[in-house]
């Protein structure tokens, strides 16, 4: 009996620290996936802080091209929305994160500032309240 109730307690132990391990992974996962969707932003930032220096503002510098050639220089968002003054919306497709890229334009520097729509633990470093 005894080394049944031992053999009980190391299956329950693996099967918990198994848990857990699936668990972090998960998040790993959604963090992964996030922080390359935000990769993949590089160049579509890039592409609006030049409209923005250039203008002196932000008011019309979301105005770059058509919808569906923004969804195609961002192949791991689902969703993608830019606002007529740069605000870049979008969906990570893997795991549905919202985040929100909003350009602020101050003494001739464009600055980023992230949110997002998940749990902070979801969400890369830089977009953490």
């Amino acid at each position: 009996m005894r080394c049944f109730l031992l053999g009980f307690a190391g299956f329950f132990l693996a099967a918990l620290l198994t848990m857990f391990a699936v668990v972090s992974y998960g998040d790993y996962a959604a963090r992964a996936s996030l922080a390359d969707t935000l990769q993949s932003m590089g160049e579509l930032k890039t592409r609006i802080a030049e409209n923005i220096l250039s203008k002196g503002t932000t008011a019309g510098a979301g105005h770059l091209q058509n919808p569906s050639a923004q969804q195609h220089t961002v192949p791991l968002a689902d969703y993608l929305k830019i606002t007529s003054d740069g605000t870049i919306v979008f969906r990570n497709a893997k795991h549905g994160q919202i985040i929100v890229l909003e350009p602020a334009f101050n003494a001739g520097v464009v600055n980023w500032k992230c949110t997002g729509s998940k749990p902070d633990k979801n969400l890369p470093v830089s977009c953490r309240h």
